[in-house]
């Protein structure tokens, strides 16, 4: 099971909300909107996560082990 965000896929949401310069030239400034869209990006990743976890789960039809499951993510 995948347990979160590689350090790669990290900095390609970070350049792609605006925010490489900032980390490149390890700077504590950044936008706010920067921040924000970076924010949603993640939770975006998160939900495709989370329901890939559904996907696996979904053959059983008992959601007591899918609940679980995402709850330990990033536990494990």
């Amino acid at each position: 099971m995948d347990l979160g965000m590689t350090r790669d896929e990290i900095l390609e949401i970070a350049r792609e909300c605006g925010m490489w310069g900032q980390i490149e030239h390890h700077s504590s400034y950044v936008l706010f909107s920067e921040l924000l869209q970076f924010t949603r990006r993640v939770q975006e990743w998160e939900r495709e996560e989370c329901a890939k976890v559904l996907e696996d789960f979904e053959q059983f039809g008992d959601t007591r082990d899918c609940i679980a499951a995402i709850r330990a993510r990033g536990n494990e």
